[in-house]
């Protein structure tokens, strides 16, 4: 291979990774100028599901959390600052699915206790009055 045919492969390498770089600018730039109108909705959708969840009393801190990273979402959005308010809706949104995540985990919690409780009371009673005859299949 020429010295010259070396020279132009090098060019064309760079002028390609140029464009490929400045695509990538103009990507984020759309991104960056872009309302998250999306995100924003998906947001304030988990976070009324989770407002309406029941057991939400052992997930209100996550629940909290989600409140205020929307609110500061929605303060973002109405100042044009649409990174601010892509990350805070993103946030508002985990920390919602958190907070239904803790709320059913306390439910599940709540209905192995009341089990465990019925398995017992069924034990002591079974003890107090013993089946007559062994009570065992033969």
């Amino acid at each position: 291979m020429s010295g010259e045919q070396t020279e132009f492969r090098a060019r064309r390498r760079i002028h390609w990774g140029g464009l490929a770089g400045s695509a990538c600018l103009v990507v984020l730039a759309a991104c960056a100028t872009t309302a998250p109108t999306e995100q924003l909705t998906r947001a304030e959708t988990t976070v009324q599901r989770a407002e309406e969840t029941r057991d939400i009393d052992s997930a209100a801190l996550s629940l909290r959390k989600a409140q205020d990273e929307l609110e500061e979402a929605k303060t973002a959005m109405q100042e044009e600052d649409y990174i601010e308010a892509r990350r805070k809706a993103e946030r508002a949104e985990v920390d919602a699915e958190l907070a239904l995540f803790e709320a059913e985990r306390a439910r599940a919690d709540k209905a192995a206790k009341e089990l465990a409780n019925t398995i017992d009371a069924m034990q002591q009673e079974m003890n107090r009055n013993p089946i007559p005859g062994g009570g065992g299949l033969q």
